[in-house]
C-alpha cells in the first residue's frame, strides 16, 4: 500500500470512527431492497422489528437500497419508489416528517418504531459510496 493508500485508509477510519455501533450490538440484520415500498414488504419488515424484544441498542435493522446508477438518473419508478423506502427511515430516525399520502397502518408502524428509537438505517447504493471505496484503494 503506497502513502496515499494509507493516507485515505486514516480518513477512511477517522470519518467510520464516528459512526461505530455502540457496544451492546449484538445483530445487524441487512435487507437488500428494491422496489419494496408500494407493496408494504417495507412497512412489515419494521412491524416485525418493532416487535423484537432485544434492546434497541442491541440490534440494527439496515436496508441496502438497490438502486442502479442508471435509475437514479433517469428518476425510474423504482428509483422514486425507493426514495420514499429512504424517507421512511428518515422519519424513523427522527430526521424527517412522517411521509405524506401513507395510510393508518403506515403511520402507526412508523411511529411506533420512532417511539422506540429503533437502529434502522438505508444504505442507498446509487450514490457510489462503495464504488468510490473501491476505488479510494484500488480494490
Amino acid at each position: 500500500m503506497n502513502e496515499a493508500q494509507l493516507d485515505n485508509l486514516n480518513q477512511l477510519t477517522i470519518l467510520t470512527a464516528e459512526k461505530l455501533p455502540s457496544p451492546q450490538m449484538q445483530l445487524a440484520v441487512n435487507v437488500p431492497v428494491y422496489a419494496e415500498y408500494d407493496n408494504g414488504n417495507i412497512f412489515r419488515f419494521i412491524e416485525a422489528f418493532t416487535k423484537q424484544t432485544a434492546s434497541p441498542e442491541s440490534i440494527e435493522l439496515l436496508f441496502i437500497i438497490n438502486n442502479r446508477v442508471e435509475e437514479s438518473q433517469a428518476r425510474s419508478p423504482a428509483f422514486l419508489e425507493n426514495q420514499h423506502a429512504m424517507e421512511a427511515v428518515r422519519y424513523v430516525q427522527g430526521s424527517s416528517s412522517i411521509p405524506e399520502n401513507i395510510n393508518a397502518y403506515r403511520t402507526r408502524v412508523l411511529k411506533d418504531a420512532r417511539s422506540k428509537r429503533l437502529n434502522i438505517h438505508c444504505l442507498d447504493l446509487s450514490t457510489g459510496g462503495i464504488k468510490k471505496i473501491w476505488v479510494l484503494f484500488e480494490i
